[in-house]
């Protein structure tokens, strides 16, 4: 790379940093009704211009054929809008500025954190494994305000400016991040301390993933979460962190602990954990249809995703 590409990558570096910073100080210094009304007529921008709407109605094609009907499928792809920009625009960043120690329960459910603390107790470590379903940034900030060991794997950003703001935001509970680079190894050293990994396992990962069911159709799938579970002997608890009022306030709803069988084949072990996981964010998906991200091409291997004609057939 030449000095001038430098220059000029570094100089859209900072302009990215700088927009990120101020876009999130403002957000964070308007009232939450404000920002509620901006993110409303944004959302409602973004589904009028069809941003990524055919992709939004043809996932839901695939994950519901005729389930839902049409009017159903337009309903929930215009909530998927209003979800997505009223979480980043108004939700994160009022909960950021307002949510402390002593207050809360006034923004999530009182008993939302006692599964995890009680599964935590067994001295094993625990691997949460959540979805971008709701607020996925929400749980673990959450768990780490209120005392939990909480680690999350993350992705790190190109921009270093950027990735050490969004650092910040996240650890300012006390929760810890692990980029993805080396998570296996440094997870396991933090179930070995009997510690929490928190793993968003739900999106597509056609380089090292593994084909499971998810809605009725084969998905590469992150085996990351069933590796580390078996390797540390940490029990996995699948969980969801959604929505559930009119004001910025959360339901927590667990699935079942998924527990390694001790000597089971590798292989057969990797592939029933990872569809155990999958089927349980698949559940809370089909509970909460209008928090997903049905924008993301999860079934990426097909191109009838943006084919609102295609019927997928059902046994």
């Amino acid at each position: 790379m030449t000095g001038w590409h430098r220059g000029l990558r570094k100089a859209i570096e900072t302009l990215h940093y700088a927009f990120s910073r101020s876009a999130l100080l403002l957000l964070q210094n308007l009232p939450y009704v404000v920002a509620l009304r901006i993110a409303e007529m944004l959302a409602a921008t973004a589904y009028a211009i069809r941003l990524r709407r055919d992709v939004i109605r043809g996932n839901l094609l695939v994950a519901f054929g005729n389930e839902v009907d049409e009017s159903d499928r337009q309903r929930i792809a215009s909530e998927v809008y209003g979800h997505w920009v009223r979480t980043l625009m108004a939700d994160i960043p009022h909960l950021l500025r307002t949510v402390r120690r002593d207050n809360w329960s006034s923004f999530v459910d009182v008993t939302a954190l006692e599964p995890l603390q009680r599964l935590h107790a067994e001295g094993r470590g625990v691997i949460l494994v959540s979805g971008h379903l709701g607020n996925p940034e929400f749980g673990g900030w959450l768990g780490a305000l209120v005392g939990l060991p909480i680690y999350s794997v993350a992705n790190l950003q190109d921009n270093p400016r950027v990735n050490r703001l969004l650092e910040a935001l996240r650890t300012s509970s006390g929760q810890r991040i692990l980029y993805k680079q080396g998570a296996l190894r440094k997870g396991r050293e933090v179930l070995e301390r009997g510690e929490i990994v928190a793993v968003l396992a739900d999106l597509s990962d056609l380089r090292g993933g593994l084909a499971v069911d998810f809605f009725g159709r084969e998905a590469s799938t992150m085996i990351g979460p069933a590796v580390l579970s078996i390797r540390s002997g940490a029990p996995i608890l699948p969980v969801a962190v959604v929505r559930d009022g009119h004001g910025p306030h959360y339901h927590v709803a667990y699935s079942e602990p998924i527990r390694p069988v001790p000597g089971a084949p590798l292989r057969a072990e990797i592939h029933r954990i990872t569809q155990a996981y999958t089927s349980a964010l698949e559940r809370f998906i089909r509970l909460w249809p209008e928090q997903w991200v049905w924008f993301h091409r999860r079934w990426k291997e097909s191109r009838v995703l943006i084919s609102p004609t295609f019927r997928p057939v059902r046994s």
